[in-house]
């Protein structure tokens, strides 16, 4: 597989690499609904596109207040169990 970029400015798959058959691999995308880095309606067309082209599950969960990089900072979302 290459290393190109997946997605365009828009959020279009723009490259898909050398995938085998049956198109991307199984993709899990969490994406925060207040990210101001890559805005929400992005990650959802790029897994939408995902989707379109895969036999692979696709799963996204959208997260409620999360900004980008939420996993780095101290919240409830990274609390310890």
């Amino acid at each position: 597989m290459t290393c190109a970029p997946l997605v365009s400015g828009t959020g279009e798959l723009i490259r898909t690499g050398n995938w085998r058959a049956g198109g991307p691999p199984p993709f899990f995308v969490a994406h925060g609904d207040l990210n101001t880095i890559v805005p929400v309606d992005d990650a959802r067309r790029f897994v939408r596109s995902l989707r379109s082209s895969s036999e692979n599950p696709i799963v996204y969960a959208e997260l409620s207040g999360a900004h980008h990089s939420f996993d780095l900072f101290h919240s409830i979302r990274s609390a310890d169990l």
